[in-house]
Parts: structure tokens; sequence; C-alpha cells
């Protein structure tokens, strides 16, 4: 596995443990039809050689938490607590469980999201990271 991939392990297993979370695979299923659930995948990063024979990654690593969307109200204030509650439990694991040098920004946004066909609504978290692998 890569770091990203056992960066992406190490949140979703985070995440599992955060009260109301149904479900959270390590890789992104196609079809779930548990509500909330949460996924975990690579959204974009760069690689650069910054000092002889390191090689340093920096990268957003996308963390959705979806719910079926049916009455907004109802809906919005199920997911509502993750806000604040998701971004506390990844920042007091700096290191993703020591698969990343720093976790050290999450952005967040509200939003209609979509899984497989089915309409969905919750929050995307956008996790920046940097991981460091010697280069061989």
């Amino acid at each position: 596995m890569t770091l990203i991939a056992d960066a992406i392990t190490a949140i979703q297993v985070i995440v599992t443990g955060i009260s109301g979370i149904r479900e959270a695979p390590a890789e992104p299923p196609e079809e779930l039809s548990v509500f909330p659930f949460a996924v975990c995948y690579p959204s974009t990063g760069e690689f650069e050689e910054k000092t002889a024979g390191c090689m340093v990654g920096e990268h957003i690593i996308r963390l959705e938490i979806h719910v079926a969307r049916k009455y907004l109200r109802t809906d919005y204030l199920s997911v509502i607590d993750y806000v604040e509650t998701i971004p506390l439990a990844l920042l007091n694991n700096k290191t993703l469980s020591a698969t990343v040098d720093i976790n050290e920004r999450i952005r967040y946004s509200f939003e209609s999201l979509g899984w497989n066909g089915m309409e969905t609504i919750g929050w995307r978290f956008e996790i920046a990271c940097r991981t460091r692998t010697a280069l061989t």
C-alpha cells in the first residue's frame, strides 16, 4: 500500500469511531444503503524532491459524509454536528496514525452530494497532509 492509501484507511478508522457514523469502508464501495456513511479518497496533490534523496508529497484527501436526502430539515439536523466532531477527531491525530508527517488544515463545505445515483446531502471535507518518502 502507499502512504496515501494508508492515510485514507487511518481516516476511515478515526471516522468510524465518531458517534453516529454507520459505515466508513477503507475503499469507496459501489453501493451503501446505511446512513450516515463516510467515503474517503485522494483528491489532488503534488510530489517534489525537497532534499537530496527525499520526495515530499502535499496532498488533499477528500472525506464525504453522506445522508439520504428525504426531508431537508431532519437530514440537515442529522449531520450538522459533524462539521466540528470530524475535524476535531482528525486534528487530534496529527499524523493520521503515523501515515503522514502532518495533518494541518481541513476545509469543509455542506452540499448536495449523491452516491451511485442516490441523492444525498452532507459534508465534504478536504484534509491537507504531507508525506515524506526516501527516493531509492
